[in-house]
């Protein structure tokens, strides 16, 4: 089966609930697309986002593709493609740890090959975000969510791409959501060092997120407007019968039950 076609099909399992299937599609996927880029000389090792001295050379946003060929670009991107799939497969599978991981390393190489406003970047960061909140990491996952829509406010994706944009509408308010109910029935959130993250992400995030993500600012009026615009832009982008519209209608009435 072709690489579209597959990851179509593990995509298709996961909307419809079916993770495990999801994930027995798609492991075989990621690990011929790893072959490939391995068999490229482009090493999924250590960092996968720019370097250092990539970032000080070129603008901080990307893409850094100076030394990559187009075959290359489009190889990381299929890479990262099957790796945000298989992390919403986990995510599913409630393996937030394992999800996390790899949408890490898509969330690097998205950033690497094309660029951190690209809407797929966002939409790995928000999700990536979602499997953090799972574990409590609230302080972090806001700070990921900070950073993604810093992008999207800049891009006119409602207009351009309005299915990219219902994306990352509904990854948002799912974020928002479990923050305001996680930190009001559990208290404050877990705390998690930032020694894991390469330092350039550090300094990324330093610079777009600022000291915005206090999580105990977010409300339930927050949750139900982001969860309102995620049904409008989900119905507008996919149609009121999609398993994502459905999700964002969920979303509202799980908020709404709180006023």
């Amino acid at each position: 089966m072709a690489f579209d076609d597959t990851l179509a099909l593990g995509q298709l399992h996961t909307n419809c609930g079916d993770f495990s299937k999801a994930e027995a599609a798609l492991r075989p996927l990621l690990a011929q697309t790893e072959k490939k880029a391995s068999g490229r000389g482009l090493s999924l090792a250590g960092r996968t986002g720019p370097s250092l001295t990539e970032i000080f050379r070129e603008n901080a946003e990307g893409p850094f593709t100076s030394r990559l060929s187009p075959v290359d670009c489009d190889v990381l991107a299929q890479v990262a493609d099957v790796q945000h799939a298989l992390g919403d497969a986990l995510y599913g599978l409630r393996r937030y740890v394992e999800c996390e991981r790899l949408l890490y390393t898509a969330v690097g190489l998205r950033w690497r090959v094309l660029g951190a406003a690209h809407p797929a970047r966002m939409l790995s960061q928000l999700h990536r975000a979602r499997a953090l909140g799972r574990r409590r990491l609230w302080v972090e996952a806001l700070s990921l969510v900070h950073d993604a829509l810093a992008f999207r406010d800049r891009v006119e994706l409602e207009r351009d791409s309005p299915r990219d944009d219902a994306l990352i509408r509904l990854a948002h308010a799912e974020v928002t959501v479990a923050a305001v109910r996680s930190l009001q029935e559990e208290g404050a959130s877990r705390s998690r060092g930032v020694g894991m993250f390469p330092a350039p992400v550090v300094r990324f995030l330093d610079r777009t997120v600022g000291n915005n993500a206090r999580p105990e600012r977010l409300t339930w009026d927050d949750a139900r407007r982001l969860a309102g615009e995620a049904v409008r832009a989900c119905d507008g982008a996919f149609g009121s019968d999609h398993p994502h519209t459905h999700a964002a209608r969920a979303l509202l009435e799980r908020a709404g039950c709180q006023l």
